[in-house]
């Protein structure tokens, strides 16, 4: 089996090339796009007699110069220490599952052959498809996730009964607890949906407040320059005035529980305990005050919204990592497509489907055994 000596990211203008050639150091930025570029990478200095550079360049990698590495041009996965037993487009998948030129998805590549692909499998149901797998909570190919459009409030920031994701299975599998209706899918401020732009807005953040810029913008909130206040890219709820021990995803669950950020982040769970521990300690506070209430200190500075914290985070087992980032692991399905490629913070991120370009209605968060 074939080694990937790097993970696949965005495809980037000019190919990381590791020697010194007359042709490929005076490459344009789009060089390797061209297939037959790619071929040229390997000349007579391709070491592998039993993989086929023909095969290689065919599906995006070309020679980048040392030992028998490839590098795709379309997702940068870098795969080398082939075996003759190898075929290119399973270890091309295996290491890069999402590689958009394996996926058939719009790339600039520019084919010898127009039926390139024709040997590149179809999609997995295993990773993304229409149904999900019958080991999550949701509902399988023989019971499948619809929507609901007839129950669609006007209000996008309302709550959870603004889309309904029924089926006979997801009934019962919402009457357990183990599937999730969602508010509808929407971005108060679209602009920071972003984890990195929420950071960028927190430049002149006071540095004295223990809650720091990381946490909040993971929590889903940018800052608005003035005093400590801060709103959710989601819900555009607020917050202000906080105190030493309040926590950004426990302030979120507290004074905006209907959040669709928080509640993909975080689960209803999450979200009762928080309100639970809200309502204990107003209760407690006619009396004396309630140590209860030092996580829940924090006023909203606007009148809805909700958000949540993501929880501990797990090491993705093979073939269930995000397609976008390629660090957590995927617990969401876009709806009505079903495609499952997403975590809950990278879903959170896009307008459309990632796989198939389609735009969304809702995402139905799910939890994979």
């Amino acid at each position: 089996m074939a080694h990937a000596l790097s993970l696949p990211a965005p495809p980037i203008d000019l190919p990381d090339n590791k020697h010194k050639d007359d042709d490929l150091a005076c490459m344009s930025p789009e060089y390797f796009h061209i297939e037959e570029n790619r071929l040229r990478s390997f000349t007579s200095r391709w070491p592998v007699t039993f993989i086929s550079p023909n095969v290689l360049a065919r599906y995006g990698f070309y020679y980048v110069g040392t030992d028998d590495t490839v590098k795709c041009y379309f997702c940068r996965v870098e795969i080398g220490l082939w075996e003759p037993q190898d075929d290119v487009i399973q270890e091309h998948l295996r290491w890069s599952p999402y590689c958009p030129l394996l996926k058939k998805r719009p790339t600039n590549n520019v084919p010898l052959n127009a039926n390139y692909l024709d040997a590149v499998p179809e999609p997995s149901f295993d990773t993304c498809g229409i149904s999900v797998r019958h080991n999550s909570y949701a509902e399988n190919a023989d019971d499948r996730v619809r929507i609901d459009l007839d129950r669609l409030s006007g209000d996008s920031w309302s709550g959870a009964s603004d889309i309904s994701l029924s089926s006979a299975a997801g009934a019962a599998a919402a009457s357990a607890g183990e599937s999730e209706p969602m508010p509808s899918v929407g971005s108060g401020y679209p602009n920071y949906a972003i984890e990195a732009d929420r950071l960028k807005s927190y430049e002149d953040w006071p540095t004295s407040l223990k809650q720091k810029p990381q946490q909040l913008s993971d929590a889903g909130f940018f800052y608005t320059g003035m005093s400590d206040r801060v709103k959710c890219f989601s819900c555009g709820g607020g917050l202000k005035d906080w105190e030493q021990e309040d926590d950004p995803w426990q302030q979120h669950a507290i004074w905006y529980s209907n959040c669709h950020y928080l509640q993909l982040m975080k689960g209803r769970e999450f979200i009762q305990k928080c309100n639970e521990l809200k309502e204990a300690a107003s209760a407690s506070s006619a009396a004396s005050t309630s140590s209860a209430m030092s996580s829940a200190s924090s006023q909203p500075s606007t009148d809805e919204g909700e958000d949540d914290a993501g929880g501990d985070r797990r090491v993705p087992s093979d073939g269930k990592i995000c397609k976008i980032c390629f660090v957590n692991e995927y617990n969401t399905a876009f709806m009505p497509c079903g495609h499952v490629v997403a975590c809950a913070k990278c879903a959170s991120s896009v307008s459309k489907c990632p796989l198939c370009q389609q735009p969304f209605i809702n995402v139905l968060r799910l939890y994979l055994s």
